[in-house]
This record gives C-alpha cells, sequence and structure tokens, in this order.
C-alpha cells in the first residue's frame, strides 16, 4: 500500500510552518469510496473542512489489488508501516513497487509481455535463488541482483537505477502520534465475520487506528444524503439481497434516487454537497463502533464533523 500520487513526487514533511494533519484514508473498495473521498476534498472549503487537515487517499499495490476483507486489508496496512519503519521489507512489498512504478510510468507498453507475466518471471527470479517472497532484506544490492538483469532482458531498461527513489516514492508520509489512519469498510456479514470484525477492534485500539463502518455496505452512507432513507424499510436495509443480475437492494434504490448509479462512476458532486443531511440521517441509526458488528447505521458522519473541527 502506498499514498495516491505520481512517483517522483515528494511527499509533504511537517515543518513548523506547516503543520498540517494527514488523515489516511484506507478504504475497503477500490472505486466508491474513493469517488467519494476525492470530491469531499475537492469541494473542502463549501464543506467546511479543516484547511489544517490534508486527505491522503492510501491505494493497493499490485498483489493486494481485489482485496476485500478488512482484516486482511488492515494485516498489509500495518505490514507496510512496520516495514518502512524498520528498514527492512519483503521482497514482495519491493517486487510490488516496482510493478507500481513500471505501471504509472507506461514502461509495460516498451514489451509485449503483460503484467502478470511480469510478476510471475520477477518473483521466479526470487525464489530461483532460494528465497521466498515473504523473505526479507534492507540490502539493496540483493535487489539488484535478484532483478536488474531479469527486466532488462524484458526490456524494461535499468529501472533499478531508480530502486531508492522507487522505495522512498513508495512509503506512507505517516507521523505517529500527529497523523490519523481511518480505515472505512462494509459490515458485510459473508465476507467480515464477527470474530474478524473483534480482531480489527483489537487491532485499532493497539495502533491508534480509527475504524469507520458502514452496516451493511458504503452505499447505505451514501442513501443517507438523502432524506428518502428515513422510508427505507430497516429489515430490508439490514439484508441487503440481491435483486437483479447481483445487483442488491441498496444499490438498486440509490439507482432511483440518482437516476442511475454504477460503482465506479456516480454523481459524487451532487451527493457530498448534501452531506449535513446525512451526518443528520445518520443519527437515526447507529453510530456505535461496538454496535454497528450487528446494527445497521454509519459513523462516516462522525469522521466528517471531526474533519470539520480540526
Amino acid at each position: 500500500m502506498r499514498e495516491r500520487k505520481t512517483f517522483g513526487q515528494r511527499s509533504r514533511v511537517h515543518k513548523n510552518d506547516s503543520p498540517n494533519k494527514k488523515y489516511f484514508l484506507v478504504c475497503e473498495g477500490e472505486k466508491t469510496e474513493f469517488i467519494y473521498f476525492d470530491r469531499i476534498k475537492a469541494n473542502s472549503s463549501q464543506l467546511n473542512i479543516s484547511p489544517l487537515i490534508e486527505i491522503i487517499p492510501v491505494v493497493r499495490s499490485y498483489s493486494e489489488k481485489g482485496f476485500s476483507n478488512p482484516k486482511k486489508i488492515m494485516d498489509c496496512f500495518k505490514k507496510n508501516i512496520d516495514e518502512q519503519e524498520t528498514g527492512i521489507f519483503s521482497y514482495e512489498t519491493i517486487l510490488c513497487n516496482i510493478m507500481d512504478y513500471l505501471h504509472e510510468n507506461n514502461l509495460f507498453s516498451k514489451t509485449k509481455i503483460k503484467k502478470l507475466e511480469v510478476w510471475d518471471i520477477l518473483k521466479d527470479s526470487i525464489e530461483s535463488k532460494g528465497l521466498e517472497m515473504t523473505d526479507s532484506t534492507g540490502d539493496i544490492g540483493s535487489i539488484y541482483s535478484c532483478f536488474n538483469e531479469v527486466l532488462r532482458s524484458l526490456n524494461l531498461g535499468d529501472v533499478l537505477e531508480n530502486i531508492e527513489e522507487i522505495m522512498d516514492n513508495s512509503k506512507i508520509s505517516y507521523e505517529k502520534d500527529f497523523d490519523k489512519i481511518c480505515f472505512i469498510v462494509d459490515r458485510d456479514e459473508k465476507s467480515f465475520k464477527e470474530n474478524q470484525y473483534d480482531e480489527v477492534l483489537k487491532i485499532c485500539d493497539e495502533n491508534n487506528y480509527s475504524l469507520y463502518v458502514t452496516n451493511p455496505c458504503f452505499e447505505f452512507w451514501l442513501l443517507m444524503h438523502y432524506d428518502d432513507v428515513m422510508r427505507i424499510d430497516r429489515e430490508k436495509i439490514r439484508r441487503n439481497e440481491a435483486i437483479f443480475k447481483r445487483r442488491r437492494f441498496l444499490d438498486i434504490e440509490l439507482s432511483s434516487l440518482l437516476n442511475g448509479y454504477n460503482k465506479s462512476k456516480y454523481r459524487a458532486d451532487e451527493i457530498v454537497l448534501k452531506v449535513d443531511v446525512a451526518i443528520k440521517n445518520e443519527k437515526n441509526f447507529c453510530e456505535d463502533i461496538i454496535a454497528l458488528k450487528n446494527e445497521i447505521g454509519s459513523n462516516i458522519g462522525l469522521l466528517i464533523e471531526e474533519l470539520r473541527r480540526k
């Protein structure tokens, strides 16, 4: 995992004249939630978000794409933070950073080999030396020996001349005890079991992370931006059953309000400008992080209120 930024773009560091607190958003979904918070960020002045706040999305690295279980996402994030604190990285992390660099710099266009094949070839180059992807190293020289000749043979150039910059740009510029880590997840009973919910709460408590949950899913939080949410049967909200072509009940309710809804493209600007309505409506449902394990509701409105107070 890493901050969403272009490679070569330096992370801002805290200085005495710029004490902005960073809120790092680690979302379960890779599209819907990011779209929403992008528009929150873009409309921050109009929404009275504090100018002393910097909202930073955290995106998945190559091998993490498709993860949807909140416990797994949290474990990955914690592993990344631990690695950058110690300077000792697993070969999987290093390989992910290289793949992200190749993708963002459009270097895959220089070879006819597909991304997955490049990943497999680089992975094989590690394992052929008797190493495992989970093995760790702090030795830049060992990274060169594993990957350099392979990347050249694939016509991907001398990428590893920039390995230190690649690793640096893949870090998360999180300052413990100053910045805030926010996990934004759904309480999906099928993919997020009760015991996992308890484990995630424990990890958050131990590491001073904040957990923001919508039960049953993020679409319910989006629906709260409209007073129509109060007329919807609560048992139907809780079940959120698949209705039509795998579309769930809340997707269809949201689509009827917006005259169309797609998880990867929707009228987010219209929605975020109604956030005061969502904050008000949220208080008619559960906001308690413990009770959200079993009760429908959300505490994302509490996050928005906090962003305004700072």
